[in-house]
């Protein structure tokens, strides 16, 4: 077709096209490949932490629950500068949580109402989604069981809620899915496979996306097919964290789904690596003097700038101190990222910013 177009018109269709689909065309051929490189912004972005303050219910301030990026995202400078991307309004940001944060756009439910709001802070596009017709009442305590994929390769973004089934907590019937950019869209529900022996469906670990599948403890579900399957044998630290007392959370390093397990003060981090025949667990990182009370890695994500920095959270009263640390010792102080008052969240995600429409 270009070659019946001008270059400069070619280009402008192009550029009308969603940056992550613009992706899938540089496979065409060459010629596409290097016009998409040199005449077209930047589709791969530079992935820098997110980090999403919730000010308590109570708070009097406007826009209670906000965004901020931190662009020295190797942490290098003498201090640590930050933005704001995006600010809820007083009424709506008082019971906004986030849950999920794919190519620059923001997911948020409301944890009174179970309504959810996309928001694409570079664009200033946002979206009303339904809550999920099985969301319970008091979805306070059920917001974990919430999260916000993206296959790269069909160019589609999912919300996923796992319901409990009636009476039983840590097992779940179906999956219920809703797919943006489709007419008419709704809420849709999945059959769920029962978990593995010896297991349970544990949503408080939380729920995380990456390779085109969300994922939580012992199972997956694959975002382009809706199909539930179970994942790679846990390591035992994982799956008996509940009798043992530890502390366990998903989370994603490096493209890779990971698993951090605290116990005592002492948290070990397994990598889930996967090779052409068979996939398995690495215990890649060890962090030690975490407390499950007072000081805590942020959830979901905690590694940045390659590796080589982890954020965590500390609770001393009456604040809340959000500190990035050098993964070796001996690398300098820790750095202070965010000072909260007590009665406040935080949570921190990976953000890549793009234009990426919500239409």
């Amino acid at each position: 077709m270009e070659d019946y177009l001008p270059t400069d018109a070619f280009v402008e269709i192009l550029l009308r096209l969603p940056p992550f689909t613009r992706r899938r065309f540089r496979l065409v051929c060459r010629r596409w490949r290097d016009l998409l490189d040199e005449r077209t912004p930047r589709i791969h972005a530079r992935v820098k932490p997110l980090a999403f303050f919730t000010r308590g219910r109570h708070a009097a301030q406007l826009g209670s629950s906000s965004a901020y990026v931190y662009d020295d995202d190797d942490l290098s400078g003498e201090f640590v500068c930050c933005r704001q991307v995006w600010c809820g309004g007083a009424a709506a940001a008082a019971g906004l949580v986030m849950f999920g944060c794919r190519n620059g756009i923001l997911a948020m439910v409301d944890d009174r109402t179970g309504d959810i709001t996309l928001a694409n802070p570079a664009t200033g596009e946002t979206l009303a989604v339904p809550p999920p017709p099985r969301l319970p009442r008091n979805c306070a305590f059920h917001r974990a069981a919430v999260g916000f994929g993206y296959h790269p390769t069909t160019g589609k973004y999912k919300i996923v809620h796992l319901p409990p089934l009636r009476g039983e907590a840590s097992a779940l019937g179906v999956v219920e899915v809703f797919t943006l950019r489709r007419s008419n869209a709704t809420w849709r529900e999945v059959a769920a496979a029962p978990p593995p022996a010896g297991s349970s469906c544990d949503v408080g670990c939380g729920l995380v996306s990456v390779d085109g599948a969300m994922y939580w403890i012992a199972m997956s579900f694959d975002l382009e097919h809706e199909r539930v399957a179970r994942v790679t044998s846990l390591p035992a630290m994982a799956r008996g964290k509940l009798a043992a007392g530890r502390c366990c959370h998903l989370t994603v390093i490096r493209r890779r789904l990971a698993v951090a397990i605290t116990a005592s003060d002492v948290t070990v981090v397994w990598v889930l690596h996967k090779g052409r025949r068979k996939q398995r667990w690495i215990n890649q990182y060890r962090v030690v003097g975490m407390d499950t009370y007072h000081k805590q890695l942020t959830r979901p994500y905690f590694f940045f700038s390659h590796g080589e920095h982890y954020m965590t959270i500390t609770w001393r009263f009456p604040y809340i101190s959000m500190r990035a640390h050098r993964l070796k010792k001996g690398d300098g102080e820790p750095k202070e990222m965010a000072l909260l008052e007590q009665g406040a969240s935080i949570q921190v995600f990976s953000y890549a910013e793009t234009t990426e429409t919500l239409r």
